[in-house]
């Protein structure tokens, strides 16, 4: 049910939200809930908190994603440190969107 105006969001529902939109999500995106991941995460935005992409054009932007090199899709290890960059969220879906949604 649409909300009001600055009314703001019942946890339980917004929990049910997202369970549901995690059910359609494919099983490899399991691992963005796990300790482990939210661990690795947080190590690599504290060793990384400027965008890699933007970094490498000159820009100095914040990072705000941890995003995989080699995608798991693509056989890319999920856990492997040197597998990750840190992104903002503008070279995240740049490089989303060439990767076909990667």
């Amino acid at each position: 049910m649409p909300r009001k105006p600055g009314e703001k969001l019942n946890l339980q529902e917004k929990k049910e939200r997202v369970k549901l939109y995690n059910k359609g999500r494919p099983l490899r995106h399991k691992i963005y809930a796990t300790a482990r991941w939210k661990a690795l995460r947080a190590v690599k935005l504290a060793s990384s908190p400027l965008c890699e992409e933007c970094a490498r054009q000159g820009r100095i932007t914040a990072a705000e994603l941890v995003d995989h090199i080699i995608p798991i899709a693509e056989g890319g290890p999920p856990f492997a440190f040197g597998n990750l960059q840190s992104l903002c969220n503008a070279c995240h879906n740049r490089k989303h969107a060439q990767e076909g949604g990667g």
